[in-house]
């Protein structure tokens, strides 16, 4: 079944209890949207793998070409596109520069130009029609957390519109309920963050000889 933006919407109003655009308008929920997308992202992100060419040889590379990339679980090279088992290599750094995803190599590999890399990293999930995205990778069996914790974003930003106004007992109920709904999602974030089955980052650089590399 494909899932895009309209229907992600669709469930949200209908678990705030509006099942048409009324006080809840495509920004609101699409900003509820995008607050769940990054807080899920955060707990179990999304697993890719793509490769680089490289520009020029050096011992910085950027990946601003890996679009969503958020952090860097493995590197292979030299790498040939089709290769099964790339020759990984350990001597790397992950960092951003000037916003920009980037590595730095610190040993004995000096990435050459004209050369490939594999990389295997995580990224953000995306909806498809959500800020030009074109696919929607949450996982079908966690949809209903995530709605629901959509709808706890949507909440609390319009009690906080209602607020800016007067306060009322609307704004409460409607704060409490939010807030809810978010201690809900944290929970079931916290459990699919600490769940064997979730591919997390295990391997860091080496700071100095003490370091035995553990990460994170």
């Amino acid at each position: 079944m494909t899932r895009v933006l309209t229907d992600y919407r669709t469930r949200v109003l209908n678990i705030l209890g509006h099942a048409t655009v009324t006080r809840f308008d495509n920004d609101i929920l699409d900003e509820g949207l995008r607050a769940a997308l990054q807080s899920y992202s955060f707990a179990t992100p999304n697993i890719l793998s793509g490769e680089v060419t490289v520009a020029t040889s050096g011992r910085t590379l950027a990946l601003s070409s890996l679009t969503g990339l958020t952090n860097v679980l493995e590197v292979g090279y030299p790498y040939t596109t089709g290769e099964i088992t790339p020759k990984s290599v350990t001597d790397w750094y992950f960092f951003i520069v000037s916003g920009a995803p980037a590595l730095g190599f610190n040993g004995a590999t000096v990435p050459e130009a004209g050369r490939k890399l594999y990389l295997r990293y995580t990224a953000h999930h995306t909806i498809d029609d959500l800020d030009g995205a074109s696919t929607t990778t949450i996982p079908a069996q966690h949809d209903t957390m995530f709605v629901e914790g959509a709808a706890g974003y949507c909440a609390l930003m319009r009690a906080s519109q209602v607020g800016e106004s007067y306060r009322t007992d609307d704004y409460a109920r409607m704060y409490q309920w939010g807030s809810e709904k978010l201690a809900a999602l944290r929970a079931s974030l916290t459990l699919l963050r600490n769940s064997p089955f979730t591919p997390m980052p295990q391997a860091a650089w080496q700071q100095d000889e003490h370091d035995r590399g553990d990460r994170y």
